[in-house]
């Protein structure tokens, strides 16, 4: 078996040097975004916790929910 994590990790510096390079932009977004996740996909409590979150933010009057 061939490990992936060397693979990935060369992957990702190449990404990164593009960024850098400005090969591939960055923006940033015109209002605070909150971002819930990571490479794990299906079981680790994502949907539930976004779920509370957008309750928590509609129940503040200063923050908008979309």
């Amino acid at each position: 078996m061939i490990p992936i994590v060397p693979l990935y990790g060369i992957v990702v510096w190449f990404r990164n040097m593009l960024f850098d390079l400005g090969v591939f932009k960055s923006s940033r977004a015109e209002t605070p975004v909150v971002s819930v996740g990571n490479l794990t996909v299906g079981g680790s409590g994502k949907t539930p916790l976004v779920m509370f979150l957008a309750e928590l933010f509609k129940s503040m009057d200063s923050i908008r929910v979309l």
